[in-house]
């Protein structure tokens, strides 16, 4: 009713509208009126029937809009279940079907040990202090038993590239590009002693961490550094104490691996853009001192191998008299003990290795091998390589005399490994070996305990040398030696070489039928009044300079006593005691 009351009141009001007159006779109006009202009745009713559709439309449109949006929500609903339900079926199917290795969990493993997807590059961690194994080395200011850093590191000759991915073969850590890099963990925290007495035993303990690999001949003679480790002011000051045979060096040792690295060298890293610059520069010169100063930028050799860890070593210093009387008294210093780190714990010690490790040691390759076609195919830079090889081989030598120039070191010589006496040959030997060189002559005599003296044939043109060795053991019970050793002249003794081992002699090394050449440090007045072979013994004990006396039985019962430096060789001579004694004496 409303409705239609609505709509008779609208169409009254438009019909009032259109027809509207202003009346003049109250008659004359309402006659009209009254005579078109029913034709208006009909028109009001279809004019209703209209708005009500009208108004009906409008309606239906208004409703319409408002449901559109919740339609299209809920469509939008429907496909984002549909697309999650289709993850989970396939993380559900991957779960079935995948291997364990392609999953990324970490379930009952160390924080640092996470496994990882091979193919992904989260979480790769890169070995820690790397960067040293890329590093130069100068072999005559190394000194690997520095406190801290060994000064030998120069600057990096390579750098680090890990564009190409690679990574260990457990995906955990990333390696750069040439470099062949293994976890090794391992550690020795019962301390071995070794025992250091000459400059030359100083040297060759230096070398075991050092260790430089030996470059083919050139032309037919060897080069090489020479001066290894003297620049070093901690070979200096060690080596001043050992020169004058007071003092003897023990030296304990623990050691903890935990990875090494390899260089590869037909696919090396790239080299560093500074050393580039260098490359370029020492191509272009035959200046000897623009060498040097790459010697001193980049030192004289490179590393090809470098095990990571960390070393504890504990130095003890001893007098030569006190080394020599305990060890006479039986004791072992192979097994001298060392005091555990700081914290009373080497284990704890230990433990901290992995979180900063340094080189502990190191191969290395002379640097002119760097200026090869395997390494320079890959420069970019045109450059003529052989030159700069050349020129390095040729100042090999020439750089350790500058640096003693410089007041940097004082002999250019490597330390002899006893007192060396040239063309003498002893007889008597208690052992043969054969070497393909002298030096491993020395080094077998010297890690044999009793061994005190060699006899090398050094002019032998042959591939095999014959080693002798002798000892003067003692036969406790008449107190004479073993082995009579003596020294004999011929034709072929310009041939031979003989090195006594003064630091290895316990009590005395005597020698029958032979004497001293070389000048005597005792004058006739002396030992005018010495008749006897033991007041010739206890005048040489009695100076603490002298190392050997040789005793005439003869007539004149002649007494002569020499130092080191007097001594060139020994020769035949009937009726002469000749006796080595060791350092350390008063």
């Amino acid at each position: 009713m409303s409705r239609y009351r609505d709509c008779e009141e609208m169409e009254a009001i438009s019909l009032n509208s259109i027809y509207h007159r202003e009346p003049q006779h109250g008659g004359t109006s309402s006659n009209l009126l009254s005579h078109r009202e029913p034709h208006h009745g009909g028109n009001k009713k279809k004019l209703c029937k209209w708005i009500q559709i009208i108004l009906g439309c409008l309606l239906l449109v208004a409703s319409v809009m408002q449901v559109i949006p919740f339609i299209k929500r809920s469509e939008n609903s429907k496909k984002t279940m549909e697309n999650k339900q289709t993850v989970i079926g396939g993380q559900a199917k991957k779960l079935q079907s995948s291997p364990v290795e392609n999953m990324d969990f970490n379930v009952g493993m160390r924080n640092e040990d996470h496994l990882q997807k091979c193919q992904g590059t989260q979480f790769k961690r890169t070995f820690p202090d790397v960067d040293y194994a890329f590093f130069g080395y100068n072999i005559l200011k190394g000194y690997p038993l520095a406190v801290g850093h060994d000064p030998g590191f120069t600057l990096p000759i390579f750098k680090a590239d890990y564009r190409e991915g690679l990574q260990t073969s457990d995906c955990r850590y990333a390696i750069p590009r040439g470099l062949v890099i293994v976890p090794d963990v391992s550690c020795i925290t019962d301390f071995t002693s070794k025992t250091i007495q000459t400059r030359y035993e100083l040297i060759e303990s230096l070398s075991i961490s050092a260790n430089v690999k030996a470059s083919p001949p050139t032309g037919g003679k060897q080069t090489k550094f020479s001066g290894e480790f003297k620049a070093s002011s901690g070979y200096q000051e060690s080596s001043n104490e050992l020169s004058t045979s007071k003092s003897v060096y023990l030296l304990s040792t623990a050691e903890c691996n935990y990875y090494f690295s390899k260089l590869i060298t037909h696919m090396a890293p790239p080299f560093y853009d500074y050393f580039i610059k260098w490359i370029i520069r020492l191509a272009e010169t035959d200046d000897q001192q623009i060498y040097f100063d790459f010697f001193e930028t980049y030192g004289t050799h490179f590393q090809i191998y470098t095990t990571f860890g960390a070393r504890f070593t504990f130095e003890h210093k001893i007098k030569t008299k006190t080394f020599n009387t305990e060890k006479n008294n039986g004791y072992n210093f192979d097994m001298f003990g060392a005091p555990p780190p700081s914290n009373g714990d080497a284990t704890t010690w230990a433990s901290n290795v992995k979180e900063s490790p340094v080189p502990m040691k190191y191969e290395l390759e002379s640097i002119d091998n760097l200026f090869t076609e395997t390494y320079m195919s890959r420069l970019n830079v045109n450059v003529n390589y052989q030159r700069i090889s050349l020129n390095i081989k040729k100042n090999k030598a020439e750089y350790c005399k500058y640096l003693k120039k410089l007041g940097q070191l004082d002999s250019c010589d490597t330390p002899p490994p006893g007192l060396v006496l040239k063309k003498t040959r002893l007889y008597a030997h208690f052992k043969v070996t054969t070497v393909s060189t002298n030096r491993q002559c020395n080094d077998k005599c010297l890690e044999l305990s009793d061994c005190e003296a060699i006899t090398i044939c050094q002019l032998c043109k042959t591939d095999e040398k014959v080693c002798y060795m002798f000892s003067n053991f003692f036969n406790t019970s008449r107190q004479v030696p073993s082995y009579r050793i003596r020294a004999e002249t011929d034709k072929t003794d310009e041939e031979w070489k003989t090195i006594v081992f003064i630091s290895k002699i316990s009590i005395k090394m005597k020698m029958f039928d032979t004497t001293v050449v070389g000048a005597q440090r005792s004058s006739d007045t002396d030992t005018k009044y010495i008749h006897t072979e033991h007041g010739c013994y206890g005048l040489c004990f009695n100076d603490e300079h002298c190392v050997a006396y040789t005793f005439h039985h003869g007539q004149e019962k002649k007494c002569r006593f020499f130092s080191e430096n007097g001594i060139t060789g020994l020769i035949k001579e009937i009726g002469t005691v000749t006796q080595f004694i060791p350092y350390g004496h008063p």
